[in-house]
């Protein structure tokens, strides 16, 4: 893969992860998916709680994302994710 796809690959990945763990998405579509989630399985559950988390996010919302490329890739990207949103400060 060369660098440039991968390094938008993950800022793609970053954008989808954070945005559906934070934000409420356009037509509040994300808020939608996380509450019926904490709905469906409780606030404590792990489902929800991935709903919630934009690292967890970060290692699904990549699958798609990288198929076409290989795991190392995926978990590469999903990787950087990580480091992005630890380092970065979360968005009100």
């Amino acid at each position: 893969m060369e660098t440039l796809v991968l390094v938008l690959c993950v800022f793609a990945v970053y954008r989808i992860s954070t945005d559906m763990a934070w934000m409420t998405g356009p037509f509040h579509l994300y808020e939608l998916i996380r509450g019926f989630m904490i709905q469906k399985f409780g606030f404590y559950h792990w489902i929800s709680e991935g709903f919630q988390c934009p690292i967890c996010l970060s290692f699904w919302v990549s699958m798609p994302i990288i198929y076409f490329y290989g795991v190392l890739e995926w978990l590469a990207v999903a990787g950087a994710v990580s480091v992005l949103t630890r380092a970065l400060p979360p968005r009100d």
